[in-house]
Parts: C-alpha cells; sequence; structure tokens
C-alpha cells in the first residue's frame, strides 16, 4: 500500500515477465515509467519474444503502440 503507482507498475511487470506463461497480456506496460526504465521493459519484452512467448499489449497512446510494433 506504501508503493507509488509506478513501483507496483514494475512489481507487477516483474511478476508478469518471471512466470512461465506463453501468453502475456500487458496493458499499458509504460504507464508511469521513466524512458530509462521503459527501455528496459522493451529490451524484457525482446527476451520473451525471442523465448517464443506471446504479448498482447493494451495501449491508448500511439507513440507507445509504435514503440511496442518496433520490438518485433
Amino acid at each position: 500500500t506504501k508503493l507509488s503507482g509506478g513501483e507496483a507498475q514494475r512489481v507487477l511487470l516483474t511478476i508478469a515477465f518471471s512466470n512461465s506463461a506463453k501468453y502475456l497480456l500487458l496493458d499499458e506496460p509504460f504507464a508511469s515509467q521513466d524512458v530509462q526504465f521503459i527501455e528496459q521493459i522493451k529490451l524484457i519484452m525482446k527476451g520473451q519474444l525471442k523465448l517464443g512467448k506471446t504479448i498482447l499489449v493494451a495501449s491508448h497512446i500511439a507513440v507507445e503502440a509504435d514503440q511496442i510494433i518496433e520490438l518485433i
């Protein structure tokens, strides 16, 4: 209850990326994050894709969606 929104988002992303699920559903994974952490998230997502995981991302921000499309 003492985490900020961005900190809570990081915890949830860590949990999502560390499990063995084949499919990941991420709702606005870049929300409340700084530029450096967004770059880390993108690198982790690339690694997950290379492992054969499927990632579905929901976002209403066009720039964010474009950044994710660049990962493919």
